[in-house]
């Protein structure tokens, strides 16, 4: 499953119009929803467009769909590059290395359904792990920190920012730096984070009624 490369880019010039998440972890601004092409069978597909901004860093460009989920950022040359999941094949394709990679798989956590308030509930948790092979494979070793989070958001679907870890991340770019394809232990290192899916609810009636569901990054570390 392929995107038209000049309809998702063209979200560029898109204007904010609302900005959902601010402080540590970003500034994340709502673009639009519009309709998309798919090369494979032209048929319309409605998706969700979203920037994401990380202190200095380029700006990352995510698209959401039933079918895929696109990011986009600056390459190291300025060129905006994407990097697709197709979430019907769990296939990751990467413009940065013109890579096909499989999606990392997941660890379920236990404790499951833990109520942390009135107003959210964390319905599961689960590890998932990007060794410096996989990152390195997909956006190179030389690869900015704001390419390593394109990687990592795009294989966590419906997840769109990477809260308060971008040290974690700006870390594990730095060590990467040092390495190469042939390095020792690439297969046995790298990033790994806690990823929460939270159920939030609104109170109508004195009743609480699920009002939307996050899937967002609770915790990150380098194994």
């Amino acid at each position: 499953l392929v995107y038209r490369n000049e309809v998702v880019m063209a979200q560029k010039s898109f204007s904010r119009r609302v900005v959902v998440l601010g402080g540590l972890s970003g500034i994340l601004s709502f673009i639009q929803s519009k309709n998309i092409y798919a090369l494979d069978n032209d048929t319309e597909e409605e998706c969700q467009q979203f920037e994401l901004n990380l202190n200095n860093l380029p700006p990352i460009y995510i698209t959401e769909t039933t079918e895929a989920r696109i990011i986009q950022t600056l390459d190291n040359d300025g060129n905006l590059k994407q990097i697709v999941l197709n979430k019907e094949t769990n296939i990751v394709y990467s413009e940065f290395t013109e890579d096909n990679s499989s999606l990392p798989q997941d660890e379920l956590l236990p404790s499951i359904s833990q109520d942390s308030g009135f107003r959210s509930t964390i319905t599961n948790k689960k590890i998932k792990r990007f060794s410096y092979a996989q990152i390195g494979t997909a956006v190179g070793y030389g690869a900015t920190a704001a390419q390593v989070v394109a990687y990592l958001l795009v294989c966590i679907p419906g997840c769109y920012t990477i809260g308060n870890y971008l040290g974690t991340i700006s870390e594990a770019v730095g060590k990467m730096a040092e390495m190469s394809t042939a390095t020792p232990g690439n297969d046995n290192h790298g990033i790994q984070l806690t990823i929460a899916t939270i159920r939030y609810y609104r109170t109508r009636g004195g009743h609480r009624h699920v009002w939307r569901e996050d899937v967002q990054i609770v915790g990150a570390a380098l194994y």
